[in-house]
């Protein structure tokens, strides 16, 4: 495999014979990647094309088929097709969790939540229909990292904080909380919406 970096949304599973072979590549792994990096957003964007143009013409997933679908771009068209034998690539071989920790794209960016006073089914959700999230998306492409929703009591986003990052408060609670963190020494910057958003605080 040659130097290039490779890109990769965020994923879950047991380790396979394919993450052995790329494990140790000059590869970034990133949450809500699809939001957070242009490639991967622009990937998913060809993917669902795809999906609708084989669904709409009723055809398979086949070599033949994709090109034919993309008429305008079949002879620039390349097509890697991962049949039967490469199966034991994404076959699990340990009863392992894949551990692409080391892989997230850095700086993290952890978003605290606030518990808002209405009822809100889904907090994340909710901020992710907000402009503040087109804010959240801009300042994590410019910093090249990745942002997680945390969790407290999740033993990985412990871990994660550990080793610092920005932390975007929405809230009083939020603050409190990363003044917590940072009292116990933990390496944690604070943003808040007003600093993303542009707006001047009110003394």
């Amino acid at each position: 495999m040659n130097d290039s970096q490779l890109n990769l949304d965020h994923f879950e599973g047991e380790v396979t014979m394919g993450w052995e072979i790329i494990k140790n590549s000059n590869l970034q792994v990133f949450f809500a990647g699809d939001e957070m990096h242009p490639c991967l957003a622009v990937a998913d964007i060809l993917v669902k094309l795809l999906d609708l143009r084989l669904y709409k013409s009723r055809h398979t997933l086949m070599p033949e088929y994709i090109k034919k679908i993309f008429p305008t771009h079949k002879d620039v068209l390349e097509i890697n097709y991962l049949g039967q034998k490469y199966l034991n690539f994404i076959t699990p071989i340990k009863k392992q969790k894949i551990d692409v920790t080391p892989k997230l794209a850095r700086p993290l960016i952890f978003i605290f939540k606030e518990q808002p006073p209405i009822q809100v089914k889904d907090e994340s959700d909710m901020i992710r229909q907000s402009p503040l999230w087109n804010k959240i998306c801009d300042f994590a492409y410019h910093k090249g990292g990745s942002v997680k929703f945390i969790d407290l009591n999740n033993k990985q986003d412990q871990e994660l904080l550990q080793e610092g990052g920005f932390g975007i408060c929405l809230g009083d609670k939020g603050l409190k909380t990363v003044e917590y963190l940072r009292n116990l020494g933990l390496p944690i910057e604070v943003l808040t919406p007003a600093d993303l958003l542009g707006e001047t605080k009110k003394k």
